[in-house]
């Protein structure tokens, strides 16, 4: 009996490779912070557990010109800095 003829094939694992799509990646970005925004505004989810990204961008600016989120940060440096690492060894 003989063998069926080989195909030639010039590369078996181009399915697997990854192609960038940098547009995708940002739309899909931008569509779930408005999502997010939208969810927020009409009441959906509560504002107490998940605050609108506008929100949020609003208590940056405040907190910076307050001088809070300086002090803030630096606490919260601090404290990460004197806490304990684990070793790689054992």
């Amino acid at each position: 009996m003989t063998e069926p003829a080989r195909i030639p094939v010039r590369d078996r694992a181009a399915f697997l490779l990854r192609r960038e799509h940098p547009a995708v990646r940002a739309l899909a970005l931008v569509g779930a912070v408005i999502v997010w925004e939208l969810f927020t505004r009409l009441g959906w989810v509560p504002a107490l557990f998940l605050p609108s990204p506008l929100g949020v961008l609003q208590e940056l600016v405040d907190m910076a010109q307050s001088g809070q989120l300086f002090v803030h940060l630096a606490a919260s440096l601090e404290r990460s800095s004197r806490s304990p690492r684990p070793s790689a060894s054992r």
